[in-house]
């Protein structure tokens, strides 16, 4: 469902999942430089995917390679801005309008519950379909001054999460996936391309078992078509009433398998070294 709405959309999110991708292929293999600079372009294209700097905060990862992917990201935001027509502050001062433009239509509209995935949104659309427009304006107005707020603390706890517990890559690549869909105030339901990389990552390295089960099935929920009802004008179909609470069902799961299985890891390593097990 999210490669057939971003083909038919020719969005970038294709290309630029491709280079998160690749991206953590190299972390898998120890090539930071490569993946920090391949961060730093997906970031420069869309921003959120950034994020994934937030894997070099775990063991044997360095924060230097974060400043890398920074410098790539605004290296190539560089070059971007000189290529157009007229002077780097003039460009710059029109990307600025611009984004001032759409966060007052998301703000003041209901644009922003069209197949979205965030939690802003899903907010957003539970006030439309309680109270009509006027709620769904209202409720907007409230998040989009939260949104900032929401995703530098969503950051930072999952950047504290990830150093403090979290030592297995499927995971980690997908909490940090998670992130980059839920916390801004709009992110379209294409952007769930993103979810095929921990996916991937998912199906080759979880151990089987019921928790495995659980997690298999919200992955599936969530790449599975649920645009089938819409409310209103055809703003709000029934894909975002569900992707959210969805994903934060993952990120529960995810985490509760982890928190599992580093609590059976004690229990397991003296019965292999010969001990028996307490």
């Amino acid at each position: 469902y999210p490669v057939s709405f971003a083909s038919d959309r020719a969005n970038v999110d294709l290309l630029v999942a491709l280079l998160v991708l690749v991206a953590v292929a190299a972390v898998e293999q120890r090539r930071d430089g490569l993946a920090a600079g391949l961060i730093g372009l997906a970031a420069a294209a869309k921003i959120f995917p950034g994020l994934y700097v937030l894997l070099f905060v775990r063991p044997l990862r360095r924060w230097r390679y974060a400043l890398w992917a920074a410098a790539a990201a605004g290296g190539a935001t560089l070059l971007c801005f000189l290529g157009l027509a007229g002077s780097l502050a003039a460009n710059i001062a029109g990307l600025r309008r611009g984004l001032h433009v759409v966060q007052l239509l998301y703000a003041n509209g209901v644009q922003s519950t069209l197949a979205s995935v965030t939690a802003s949104s899903w907010v957003q659309s539970i006030a439309y379909a309680i109270g009509g427009v006027p709620a769904a304006q209202a409720t907007g107005a409230v998040t989009s001054r939260l949104v900032a707020p929401e995703e530098v603390l969503g950051a930072l706890v999952l950047g504290w999460y990830l150093w403090r517990h979290e030592r297995t890559t499927w995971r980690a690549v997908t909490l940090v996936s998670v992130a980059v869909l839920v916390l801004p105030q709009v992110s379209y339901a294409y952007e769930l391309v993103y979810l095929f990389v921990p996916l991937a990552l998912f199906v080759r390295d979880a151990p089987p078992g019921p928790a495995s089960l659980r997690i298999a099935a919200l992955f599936g929920l969530l790449l599975a078509p649920k645009t089938y009802l819409y409310f209103g004008n055809s703003f709000i179909d029934s894909s975002t009433l569900f992707n959210a609470p969805l994903l934060v069902a993952l990120v529960v799961a995810v985490v509760l398998e982890g928190r599992a299985e580093r609590r059976a890891r004690p229990a397991l390593e003296p019965a292999a070294l010969g001990a028996p097990a307490p």
